[in-house]
């Protein structure tokens, strides 16, 4: 047929696999079956939420930066966030195999953990936490930045690196937040708000549970409605205005 010998002058390059672009090599091959592509990202560790301070005590590296992401996944710029801290772990993990363990890792040596504020709120009460996302920078078990800005202004991996430089000097000056840290009062309302979007939608979901004639699915629809309660924390602890805080401004230990 003429088809056939049309293909038969055909160039074997056009018959050649496609170059496959970055998206695809981000999706590590979910649209080629049988083909993947070995992601970079690296998840974070999650710190226990009923042993935190066991866990920055004793459960990390006490020579390196603990920064502990305060992240949430009801919150879209959480999920966003989540994941270039995911890859900067992975560049991490690459530095540290690279460069013969963690003691080759890169200076000032520092790690990534995650703390889930939908299943506690212990570091909310503790710190009077009402912004995500927000980093916790610990050295030796104690408490030297808090912030929910890098940098001074910045919010990706280059301004994480930077700001574990600037913490990493302050800790080596053995300045550090005091015991009793706590953020002052903020018009920033998003925990309370979510709070109430909780309320009203497990209501909901009880209220459907209920017109089908069951109410199993109206306890504990969603657990975060139990975490993020609208009660404000108990008083006490060192007010700071805003939603910064370093060891620079506040206090030499």
């Amino acid at each position: 047929p003429r088809w056939a010998s049309f293909l038969g002058r055909t160039p074997p390059s056009d018959y050649a696999q496609l170059p496959v672009s970055g998206v695809l090599h981000a999706a590590s091959g979910r649209y080629r079956p049988g083909v993947g592509v070995k992601s970079k990202r690296v998840k974070l560790p999650v710190v226990p939420p009923r042993r935190v301070d066991d866990y920055v005590a004793t459960d990390v590296r006490q020579d390196a930066v603990v920064v502990v992401c305060c992240l949430a996944s009801w919150l879209p710029l959480c999920n966003r966030t989540e994941q270039w801290l995911e890859t900067l772990n992975g560049e991490l993990a690459a530095e540290r195999s690279q460069r013969g363990g963690a003691g080759g890792a890169t200076l000032p040596p520092f790690e990534l953990h995650k703390f889930d504020m939908s299943s506690s709120r212990a570091l909310r009460d503790r710190y009077n936490i009402n912004t995500l996302p927000m980093y916790l920078m610990y050295y030796g078990g104690r408490l030297v930045y808090a912030s929910n800005v890098l940098n001074g202004y910045g919010s990706g991996k280059e301004d994480m690196r930077a700001q574990v430089a600037e913490t990493f000097a302050m800790a080596q000056a053995g300045k550090f937040l005091p015991p009793d840290f706590r953020f002052g009062k903020t018009d920033n309302r998003l925990m309370e708000d979510m709070n109430h979007t909780l309320q009203g939608m497990s209501a909901a979901a009880a209220a459907q549970a209920g017109t089908s004639g069951g109410r199993r699915g109206s306890t504990s629809a969603l657990n975060g409605t139990r975490e993020f309660g609208a009660t404000a924390p108990g008083a006490g602890g060192t007010a700071v205005p805003g939603l910064v805080a370093s060891a620079q401004k506040l206090s030499t230990g």
